[in-house]
C-alpha cells in the first residue's frame, strides 16, 4: 500500500511522534509511506530527532506552507499528491486544518480518507469570527473524510461535532512502543523536597501558570521541592518573568522538548503535574505511567488515560491549590515495580503493537475488521 501520513506541524509533540513511529512500522511492513506538514520542522533537536528517524527509514518530509486562500491551499497539497501517484489512504493528524488536505486527496481519488481528532478544543462563541471559522472547518472536515477517529471520546466530539453521528467515530489513541519502552519504578525525593515535573508547549492550554502556583504552595510544606519545565512555546518567556518575579529561579529550570523525556521520568523526578484547561490524550500522561511516575493531572485528561489506576490522581482545577498539593504528597509515596507497570500496557489500547493490523485493515479496505 501507498499512505499519507499528514500533520499541521512537525515538532517534538504527540501526533508527531505517533507518525514518526507508524511511518516506521509501515516502511519495516513493505509499504510506500509520505509524511505532509503544513509548516516547516522545528529546529529544535529532539524534533530534528523525528526527521531523522524517517529518513533513516528512506521516508521523505514533504510542507505545502498554507496561504490565506484555503481554495489554493487545496490545489497546492492536491498538487503534491499527485506527484506521489496512486495513494491508497491519507491519515490526517492536524485538527481544524484538515479538510485542506482532506479535499485535496477527495479530488485526487484516494479512497481512505481519514480525520483523526489528537484534541479537546475550544470552539468559541457562534456569533464570533473565531467561532464560525471553528464550525465551518468542523463542517469541512466532516465532509471530506470519510473515516473518523478520535484519540478520545471527547476529542472526536469537539472535532465532529452534530456532523458526524457516534457510530461512525472509532476511539483509536495514540499508542506507545512496548518493546522500547523501559518499565521503570519511582525514584525517590525527601521528607524536605519533591522533584516536580511538567512537560508541555508553553501555552494557555497546558496552564503553566498553574504550575507555579501549585509549587509554590508546595515549597512552603517541602521547602527544598525543585520543579522541571521541559517544553517550549509562545508563553515562554512570560513564564520565565513570572518565575523571577516569584523568587523562584533556584527552584525552577526550564529545558528544550527532550527526546529521552521517559529517562528524566524514570531517573529525576518524582511527580509529574499536569493540570490542562483541555487535552486530547495526553502522550506525556501515558508515558509518565510507563515510567512509573506517580501522576496529578485535572479532568481534562480524559478517562481512557488511565492506564495504571494507582499511578494517577485527577482533580478539578476549581480545587484550592492545598488540594493539589495533599494530592502531590500523597501519590508520591505509591510505587509500583515496572513488571506490573508492563502488564498493564501490554492490555491496554496503548499497546502499538495491538495498533498496527488495526490500523492496516483500516488503510486497506476502511474498517478495523479483519
Amino acid at each position: 500500500m501507498k499512505i499519507v501520513l499528514q500533520t499541521y506541524n512537525f515538532t517534538f509533540g504527540g501526533p508527531q511522534i505517533w507518525v514518526c513511529a507508524m511511518a516506521e512500522r509501515l516502511v519495516a511492513s513493505g509499504h510506500e509511506v509520505h509524511v505532509l506538514t503544513f509548516r516547516k520542522a522545528s529546529s529544535q533537536p529532539a524534533a530534528c530527532h523525528l526527521v531523522d528517524r524517517l529518513q533513516a527509514v528512506g521516508v521523505k518530509l514533504d510542507t505545502v506552507e498554507l496561504g490565506r486562500n484555503y481554495i489554493l491551499d487545496v490545489f497546492r497539497v492536491k498538487k503534491v499528491l499527485r506527484r506521489y501517484g496512486q495513494v491508497d489512504a491519507i491519515h490526517c493528524n492536524s485538527d481544524f486544518s484538515d479538510f485542506i488536505a482532506l479535499y485535496a486527496a477527495l479530488f485526487v481519488g484516494i479512497p481512505i480518507r481519514i480525520s483523526h481528532s489528537r484534541n479537546t478544543h475550544q470552539i468559541g462563541r457562534w456569533w464570533t469570527v473565531y467561532g464560525i471559522k471553528r464550525r465551518l472547518h468542523r463542517l469541512l472536515n466532516a465532509s471530506a473524510a470519510n473515516r473518523y477517529l478520535g484519540v478520545s471520546k471527547e476529542a472526536a466530539k469537539s472535532m465532529f461535532g452534530p456532523f458526524v453521528s457516534a457510530r461512525r467515530i472509532v476511539e483509536f489513541p495514540s499508542g506507545i512502543d512496548i518493546e522500547s519502552m523501559v518499565f521503570g519504578g519511582l525514584p525517590q525525593g525527601n521528607d524536605r523536597g519533591l522533584r516536580i515535573l511538567h512537560v508541555g508547549r508553553f501555552a494557555p492550554q497546558k496552564d503553566q501558570l498553574f504550575v507555579l502556583s501549585v509549587f509554590e504552595q508546595l515549597l512552603s510544606i517541602y521547602p527544598e521541592s525543585s520543579l522541571l519545565f521541559v517544553g517550549d512555546g509562545p508563553d515562554r518567556a512570560s513564564i520565565e518573568g513570572e518565575i523571577l518575579n516569584r523568587g523562584l529561579e533556584s527552584k525552577v529550570r526550564i529545558v528544550e522538548p527532550q527526546a529521552d523525556v521517559c529517562r528524566i521520568m524514570r531517573e529525576e523526578v518524582d511527580v509529574f503535574l499536569f493540570p490542562s484547561r483541555w487535552e486530547g490524550t495526553p502522550r506525556v500522561v501515558i508515558e509518565a505511567q510507563a515510567s512509573g511516575l506517580p501522576v496529578v493531572t485535572s479532568f481534562a485528561t480524559p478517562a481512557i488515560s488511565i492506564v495504571v489506576p494507582e499511578l494517577v490522581k485527577r482533580l478539578d482545577r476549581s480545587m484550592p491549590l492545598q488540594d493539589w498539593v495533599d494530592a502531590i504528597a500523597e501519590i508520591a509515596k505509591v510505587e509500583i515495580d515496572g513488571a506490573t507497570i508492563q502488564s498493564y500496557f501490554i492490555d491496554s489500547k496503548f499497546n502499538f503493537d495491538r495498533q498496527i493490523p488495526l490500523i492496516l485493515n483500516l488503510y486497506a479496505q476502511g474498517s478495523f475488521e479483519e
